[in-house]
Formats: C-alpha cells, structure tokens, sequence
C-alpha cells in the first residue's frame, strides 16, 4: 500500500520543455528535435473522472461527459506514479471537447509524457455494422482536434479502435435444437470508412498547420491484424495514409516466449507494412499477478525492426482487474497494486535500439497493390466521399417532405429502415456499401438530413401524391420555387452539381467556418450505451456502438442481428 502523496512531493517530477512533435519515417517513430528513435512505453488511462464529472453523467446519462483529461486533480495526484513507472506516453479513449483540458496536458507536457488520444467516443464513432463517414461524425472528430491540436504533448489522434472485428452472434436454441446458428456478422466493409477517415482528417490537420499523428488501433483478429494495415496503407500518396497502426494484443500470458506467445507471427505479419506500429493496448490477465515479461522481448532486437513500443492496460485499477493502482473512493489518494512494481521493474531497463533519423532511409515500400477483394476480404478500395456541411445543408433546404423529428430523436433509424424497405431507390443516394464500392452522392450527410432526403424523394417518385408523404413522422413544407417534380430535382441536382463550396475541402473548421456551413453536429446521438468487450475479455475504450445511420445494404444484416438477438433474449 502507498500513502497520498502531498503535492509538495510534485517537486520530484522533473520539468522539461515541451515536447517535441514525433514524427513518422519509413517504418519508424522520430523525435523531431533530437532526431533519436522513438519507443512508445505507456499505460491506459480510461478512467480518472472528478466528481462532478460523475455528477454530470448520472444527470444527463451521457458517457461522452467522461473525460479524465478534465480531471486537474486527478493527473496531479498520479503524475508522481507516472515518473516512477518511467512512461512517455498515456492512451486516452474519450474526451469531452467542452471541457478544460489546460491543467492536466501542461502538467502532462512538464512531466514529458505525450497522450495518444482516441476521437471516437461510444456515441460518436465509425460503426462497425452500419459504417458512414458523415457530417456530423467529423464534425464531432474536427472538435476534439480543435480542443487539442494546440498541445505540443499530443502524440496523435486516433481515428477508431477495434473496428473491424468479428461479432459473434450466439444461437438460436428452442428445446435443445439450434434453429439458426450464425458465427458472426461481417463488418470488414467499414474498413473503407475507416480509411477515408484518416484521408480527411489529415486534410484538416494539414489545412489547419497541426503537427499530430493519425493512425489507427485494430483488434487481434486475422483480418483486422493482417489484412486492414496493407488494406490502410495501399494504393495512396503518403499524405493520405495513415501514420501508425496499433493492435490491441493479449497473447503473451504468464512465462510465455517470443514464439509460443504469436509475437513472432505479429511480427512476421507486419514486416513488409512500411507504417511505424506498436501495441496499442496489453497485458494478459489470465495468470496473476502480471511479471510483464514480455517487454523485454518487444524491445528486444527480435522485434525492434517492425514495433515501435507497448501501451500497457490499464492505469486505474476497474472492475475487470487491470489495474496498476487504486484510486481512493474520494479520488485523492493511490495504493499502488502487485502489477505495478512488476511493470515499474520492466520499464526501467527497456530502452530499444538506438537509430537516428538523418542515418536512417527507409528499405521498405509501401504496398502499391491493395489486397484482393475476395470471400475471406469483401472490400472495396472505392472510399467515401469528402464529407460536406454545405452541400448537405443545401440540399436539406430544398426538401418539402421532411420528418418532424428534431437532431438526435432514436427513431430515425427506424424511420429510415421503414422508407428504405418501401423503395431501396428512394434511399440510393444515401445509401454506402463498403463492399461494392459504391456511395451515394449524399451518403455522407446527417442521418436526420439523410431521412428527409429519402423521404422527399419518395415524395417525387410518387408524383407527390398526399398520401406518399403520410408517413406517421412526415410533414410537407414549402420551398419557394420548388413545387413539382422536375423543380425539385433541378433544385438539389445543382447543390450537387456545384459541391456547395467547390474551392474548399469540404470540412467544417471550427476556427474558419466556411459561408453557411456548421461546426456543430446536425445530430447528436442521446440513446444510453453500454461498453463492449475485446476479443480479450476486458472492456477497452470507445466501442463503436450501432447509429441512426443505416445505408441499405445493411439493413438486411441489422435486421438478422435483431431478430436473432431479440428471439435469444426472449427466450432467456
């Protein structure tokens, strides 16, 4: 057990100046100032929330008000644990960019350690289902960013975590007999949504003169951890793909070695990518206590040339067991746990091997040819479009059968099953299929705007009939000009036509905002969520949960995952 530390004893933590962007080349991490290779040696943090962050949640219900970097008192109180463990570097799985993050990322930055920070949250992130890349999704992710594009600390910005997984469905069993048996859904399609979200946020970042990494952290499946890193890497000029991969693994457990833990397949699997990686997440659980003992191996010359460091799971101590530390009911004291000495042991003498930047030049190329689309990898390498504010608003506003549904109503994806199921074509131009390759025009619009723009054009194609616009949820309204067929299809074809705001990228900025775009999100998810649990048992960070977006070629597929699961759950 540890007594609190006073903050007087901060004066321990040595001050340094602010850090140096990191940087990628080739296949490796750089400090840019000092030009030395950079090793990621970190711990988790997903949970360090103050009390009135509490508070907040239990009144609004919302997980997206969970935000550790908020907590001033929190990272003050753990930044001495931090030091002694000898990390650089803390993995944060959600913020809240309302809030103030001032106190924590200086401290942060003083100490030296850097954040790699998810973008995602439980309510706003690429599903792994339904994918879309949206309007109100980077509207959501250009927020954070500009909540933290100033911190010289922030390492990068992660743009999803574990999306690409399998989901295993359980059974359908009546009296002992399996009806159905379905091992998993296919979510592989969401891989070009996670791809055309790295292009477009390195655009903002660029446009925008921030220096952040933008990378991306998988799952310990076969094609989340073989195929997707080539699949994110091909075929693009190198300002579009992504800057690091991560994987969260969990195979090295009790006195395992390099070869019997599957790090050497890891390794081997990687060594062609050309993309600096690292352990995202680790820390096998399965026999306690935990030694640790495979960071000497990560940083051992037999896997140096492919990974570039670990992020160990997790800090605080929550109900799954992976703690390093307690955190005192009232927050203001730590007591530290077994593992924590046993890592704090293992940090102190992994260092990697040394390799400067100006020496260094880079032997492998990145993959040109993208991999096969095939059964085993259904993916298209056609990407979403740019999402556009402007575009999207304009069309909206030529609309004259729309829903009376406000921003964040939890019918929309049913509104939207119930129109696409009447006529797919009325939904073609909203509608995304990852597999194929093939995004309407306005597929990256809100899912309320994407509504009423299936809704409208019902309305049209029934020759706007009174009864095609009778929906229980559809109202008419009137737009001046647009009072027939023809009218309203010249009115949003020149929307399309002239992309709303053809000089630009398309994306809304929060410090230029572009004639008549929003930095707001249209819609904001409000249904209560739960967690999900990785492929290693353990909670970890932003799930990607299911959203009001539901593009027709996964209708089919939401509609057998419910039936399932509502007829198992019915049955218990």
């Amino acid at each position: 057990m540890r007594v609190p530390l006073p903050l007087a004893l901060l004066s321990i933590v040595p001050l340094v100046s602010a850090l140096a962007p990191v940087v990628k080349k080739g296949s490796y991490l750089f400090d840019s100032t000092t030009g030395d290779r950079f090793y990621l040696k970190g711990v988790a943090y997903a949970a360090n929330y103050g009390s009135g962050q509490a508070t907040a949640v239990e009144e609004s219900g919302s997980v997206s008000q969970l935000d550790p970097l908020a907590n001033g008192d929190g990272c003050t109180r753990d930044l001495p644990y931090f030091k002694e463990l000898d990390i650089n570097i803390i993995r944060v799985y959600q913020v809240n960019a309302s809030l103030d993050h001032s106190t924590c990322m200086s401290a942060l930055n003083s100490a030296g350690i850097y954040v790699l920070l998810d973008l995602a949250t439980p309510y706003e992130a690429i599903n792994s289902v339904n994918p879309s890349w949206n309007t109100e999704l980077m509207t959501s992710y250009v927020e954070t960013i500009e909540a933290f594009g100033s911190f010289e600390n922030v390492f990068g910005f992660n743009i999803g975590n574990e999306v690409v997984s399998l989901l295993p469905l359980p059974p359908l069993v009546i009296s002992g007999l399996i009806l159905l048996q379905i091992s998993s859904l296919p979510n592989d399609q969401a891989a070009p949504y996670i791809k055309a979200a790295v292009r477009d946020i390195k655009t903002y970042l660029s446009a925008h003169n921030y220096s952040q990494l933008v990378g991306y952290t998988g799952t310990d499946s076969p094609n989340s951890r073989v195929t997707l890193p080539y699949y994110l890497a091909c075929d693009e000029d190198e300002s579009d793909i992504f800057d690091y991969w991560g994987i969260n693994v969990y195979e090295f457990c009790g006195n395992s070695s390099f070869t019997a833990s599957g790090y050497q397949a890891r390794t081997e699997e990687l060594q062609d990518l050309g993309i600096p990686a690292f352990f995202s997440e680790d820390g096998c659980i399965s026999d306690p206590p935990r030694t640790f003992s495979d960071v000497p191996i990560i940083f051992g010359s037999e896997m140096t040339d492919v990974w570039s460091g670990v992020i160990m799971y997790e800090y605080i101590e929550q109900s799954n067991n992976y703690g390093l530390v307690n955190i005192s009911s009232d927050g203001s004291s730590v007591a530290t746990l077994t593992d924590f000495n046993y890592l704090k042991s293992q940090y102190a003498t992994a260092t990697g091997s040394s390799l400067a930047e100006a020496s260094y030049t880079p032997t492998i190329s990145l993959p040109v040819s993208c991999p096969a689309s095939n059964s085993s990898w259904p993916v298209a390498t056609a990407l979403p479009p740019t999402p556009n504010s402007g575009e999207c608003a304009c069309v909206a506003s030529q609309l004259t059968c729309i829903s009376t549904y406000t921003d964040g109503s939890s019918d929309i994806g049913t509104a939207l099953g119930e129109i696409c199921g009447e006529s797919s074509t009325a939904c073609s131009s909203i509608a995304g299929n990852g597999t194929e390759g093939t995004y309407g025009d306005l597929s990256m619009c809100s899912p309320l705007q994407q509504l009423n723009i299936a809704m409208d054009v019902y309305y049209n194609q029934q020759s706007r009939a009174s009864s095609a616009c009778a929906w229980s949820f559809a109202t008419t309204t009137s737009v001046a000009g647009v009072t027939d067929t023809a009218a309203a299809a010249a009115a949003t074809s020149k929307c399309i036509a002239q992309d709303a705001f053809v000089g630009s990228t398309g994306i809304p900025s929060a410090t230029t905002t572009l004639p008549g775009a929003t930095t707001q999100p249209l819609v904001t998810v409000t249904s209560q969520s739960s967690t999900g649990a990785s492929s290693s048992g353990h909670s970890s960070g932003a799930v990607p949960l299911l959203g009001a977006h539901i593009p027709v070629a996964a209708v089919f597929g939401s509609m057998v995952a419910g039936l399932v699961g509502g007829m198992v759950m019915a049955l218990l």
